[in-house]
Formats: C-alpha cells, sequence, structure tokens
C-alpha cells in the first residue's frame, strides 16, 4: 500500500529473473569454487619455482595473471542466458619480501628490487570463476639460504601438518603437545612459550579445534 493509501502491484519475478541458489548445495557452485581452487593452487606452484635471487617481484606478479587469466579462457566457455561467466583474476598477484607483510602487487611503473639469497618471499594471489573466489598463498626462502628462519618456517610447517593429521586420527587436542614438540626438537626449533604454557593452550576448551600454533624460537 502506498503513502496514500492506495494499493500498489508487486511484480512477481519472472523464471528468468528467480534467485539462483549460491550456497554450496548447488553442485554449480561447488564446481566453480573448485575449479578456481585447482587455478590458484597450479599457478602459485608454478610462481614458487620462479623465486630465485636476481627475479624481480614484478615479472612474478606479471606472470602470475597472465597465467591466470589463461586458465581461466580454458574453462567455462560457454554463455549463460547469453552473457558469457565472468572468470579470472580476483585477488592480484603479491610478492612480498621480508619486512613487507603481504598483497604487494606493484605497478610496471614501480621500482622494485631484484630478490637477493635468503629474501622472505610472500606470494599469495585469488582467482575468481563467476564471482566464486578461490585464495592461496605460501612462504618460501629466495636461494638455498638455511637460516635460523628457516629452520622456524620448517617447523611451522611440518607442526602444523602433523597437528592435521593427529585431529583426523584421533580427534584429541592433548596429543598436539608431545607431537609438536617432537617434530620441532627434530629441527633444533622449541616454542618460545613455556611447555607448561604451551600444553595448557592446545588442550584449553576455549583453544580451535585444530590447536593452536605456537610461536617459534631457534636453539642456538
Amino acid at each position: 500500500m502506498s503513502d496514500s493509501g492506495d494499493e500498489v502491484e508487486v511484480k512477481k519475478p519472472t523464471e528468468d529473473e528467480e534467485e539462483v541458489d549460491q550456497s554450496l548445495t548447488n553442485s554449480d557452485v561447488t564446481t566453480k569454487y573448485q575449479e578456481a581452487a585447482k587455478i590458484a593452487n597450479a599457478v602459485l606452484e608454478a610462481m614458487l619455482a620462479k623465486v630465485e635471487p636476481g627475479v624481480n617481484p614484478i615479472d612474478i606478479c606479471r606472470v602470475g595473471d597472465e597465467m591466470i587469466e589463461e586458465k581461466c579462457k580454458k574453462i567455462f566457455t560457454k554463455k549463460v542466458k547469453g552473457q558469457a561467466i565472468e572468470k579470472g583474476v580476483a585477488f592480484p598477484t603479491c610478492v612480498s619480501v621480508n619486512e613487507c607483510v603481504c598483497h604487494n602487487s606493484p605497478l610496471n611503473s614501480e621500482a622494485q628490487e631484484p630478490l637477493k639469497e635468503g629474501d622472505l618471499v610472500k606470494i599469495d594471489l585469488g582467482v575468481h570463476i563467476d564471482g566464486f573466489v578461490a585464495v592461496a598463498a605460501h612462504t618460501v626462502r629466495a636461494g638455498t639460504y638455511v637460516s635460523v628462519w628457516g629452520r622456524v618456517l620448517r617447523g611451522g610447517r611440518v607442526g602444523r601438518e602433523g597437528c592435521v593429521i593427529s585431529f583426523k586420527c584421533v580427534r584429541r587436542r592433548s596429543s598436539y603437545f608431545p607431537l609438536v614438540q617432537n617434530v620441532l626438537s627434530l629441527i633444533h626449533v622449541l616454542p618460545s612459550l613455556p611447555p607448561s604454557l604451551l600444553q595448557a593452550l592446545l588442550q584449553s576448551p576455549k583453544a580451535p579445534s585444530w590447536g593452536r600454533r605456537p610461536t617459534c624460537s631457534s636453539l642456538r
């Protein structure tokens, strides 16, 4: 009813205008997520292989975006209701070095220092198909440089993967603490938290079901 008191006819949506189910119960939605994730993982792996001393971060960013667009052109090529499905870069390829935490995607006109031996390089990117986004990221060292931070990164990764496997098998947070301790000790890295506090955190009812990732410091 309008402000004047007259009845207003409500237009019902036509079949073409009906809202499309965008939940994960729709197989088309999950397929688009999965295909976007496959491209994101493939491009990320290819970009990690390019991380070497002397390479300019701008080149990695440019090649990453071009590879995403090229791979997206090969899928979902059929038009829907006369319109092409939008797909491609959802988040530009970013190469962040050392103290730059993340999301460094420079313009071609911006000067960037080439990577050096031992640089800590973070790569993140995103792909979308019809607006359904998959993002991926990873951290590596440039070159064959092995340092304290290299051991810390390896310890965090291996410890995390061990916790995930442990959770799938036994589903008990109490098993995380000895597993993390054993893994980190093998590569000469120990948690910076006291063992009693770390164990209390991992076993706390308020801790996430996958356990907390400890901050690590190296033994010298």
